[in-house]
């Protein structure tokens, strides 16, 4: 199953060399959140966290209350503190502006899914575990 990617703020010449084929690009969190209400199914989520209307870890959290997959958040304005907090907002990771290229995108799709597959097997056997110990 390919996975779907939507950008927020969109980085055309970097998806086209990252080969990224379904993507759905968006210049705004409202167009965005319209299109996460609608049946439409995204798997990733990459956003600039300076939007036109939103601004720093606000564009996370909106994104975060309604969407449960992949969520990297690209600091425009390359810094570090602000990734850091997009993260302890909701974001799965992030990326410096200075470093977003098609290498970069991809690796960090890649890792993001990979981490997203290991928190959802640790939660499983966290809950195998609290069922067994409640016998």
């Amino acid at each position: 199953m390919a996975t779907t990617l939507m950008i927020i703020e969109g980085y055309e010449d970097s998806l086209k060399a990252a080969q990224v084929k379904n993507s759905i690009i968006v210049d705004s969190l409202s167009k965005a959140l319209a299109i996460l209400a609608s049946p439409t199914k995204i798997d990733v989520i990459i956003t600039d966290t300076e939007l036109k209307d939103s601004h720093g870890s606000a564009t996370i959290s909106s994104i975060r209350a309604v969407f449960t997959g992949v969520l990297i958040a690209n600091v425009s304005c390359n810094n570090y503190q602000i990734g850091m907090e997009s993260v302890s907002v909701g974001a799965d990771d992030f990326i410096l502006h200075h470093d977003l290229n098609a290498k970069a995108i991809a690796n960090i799709i890649n890792l993001s899914l990979v981490r997203r597959g290991f928190k959802k097997t640790l939660e499983k056997a966290k809950n195998i575990a609290t069922i067994a110990t409640n016998k």
